[in-house]
């Protein structure tokens, strides 16, 4: 039996012809109908010189990164810059690589925040499946995201569960509830602020992308948010909500006090929207 010689070759392929995702070309090009990155060059400007690459290029890698996949930042190096077809799609002929990008996100501070919020309400405005809907329910609702390392900026030890003596942050949003879910409020806090604390920037964040407090329909929350000072915010403002009560002696302090005499029992169903929904926890 004859032994065969195998010669093997290693090169490397510059993939001028490859995307890494055809899923990428398609939300590109949807993107640009939208008007999507209008939006950044708007409501965002960045203290930062242009050497090779503008803002809204490093924006542009950002946006694809997510696109393909990319789990962390230096997944950028091998995912997207040997790929310049890709980066054809943004009239670059490579995208930055990962050093760029931290230098672009390290440069993002309050301003760019308030911005990027501004961003996301004129996005909405353009692709906000509720626009038909005369009121919107919604569901406010806060985690806690916990990063290993001491590189997170304003990252702090605080509650999460399971996770004791961690720092992270915690995560508030505002969602819709029915038949699909959009992101109408995103709040990013250190993870030493109380859980409850955002619930009334979540709710003013809703009402402006939905241009009126009188859209909003039922809100659902949990029990971080079940307290009487919280109840009694959203009984004074009229707002209609189910919300799981940290304790049950909080909606009978309320019942009691707007009528002394009532009997708390099967007489609870007769009450007003709010009131009757704010004992359903």
């Amino acid at each position: 039996m004859e032994t065969a010689n195998v010669q093997i070759s290693v090169g490397l392929d510059e993939f001028s012809e490859f995307l890494p995702s055809g899923f990428l070309a398609i939300l590109t090009s949807f993107a640009k109908t939208l008007g999507f990155f209008d939006a950044f060059l708007q409501h965002v400007s960045f203290p930062m010189k242009k050497v090779k690459y503008s803002m809204m290029d490093k924006i542009a890698t950002l946006f694809s990164s997510i696109a393909i996949g990319c789990s962390h930042i230096q997944d950028i190096n091998h995912k997207l810059c040997p790929y310049p077809l890709s980066a054809s799609l943004f009239g670059m002929d490579r995208f930055p690589d990962q050093s760029g990008i931290n230098r672009f996100l390290n440069r993002i501070g309050p301003d760019e925040i308030s911005g990027l919020t501004l961003v996301l309400e004129a996005i909405l405005d353009k692709i906000g499946l509720f626009k038909t809907d005369e009121k919107v329910d919604v569901n406010a609702d806060a985690t806690g995201l916990v990063v290993f390392g001491d590189r997170y900026q304003f990252a702090r030890k605080g509650y999460f569960p399971n996770q004791r003596g961690k720092k992270g942050y915690q995560l508030s949003l505002g969602t819709t509830n029915s038949g699909y879910t959009q992101i109408l409020s995103c709040i990013l806090d250190p993870g030493n602020i109380p859980l409850n604390m955002r619930l009334w920037d979540t709710i003013y964040e809703i009402a402006e992308v939905l241009d009126s407090m009188q859209r909003l329909g039922i809100i659902r929350a949990d029990a971080i948010y079940g307290t009487g000072k919280d109840i009694a915010q959203l009984i004074q403002h009229a707002l209609c909500f189910l919300i799981k009560g940290r304790d049950p002696r909080t909606a009978k302090n309320i019942l009691k006090r707007k009528d002394p005499h009532l009997m708390i029992g099967k007489e609870w169903m007769g009450l007003p929207g709010p009131l009757m929904q704010s004992m359903l926890g």
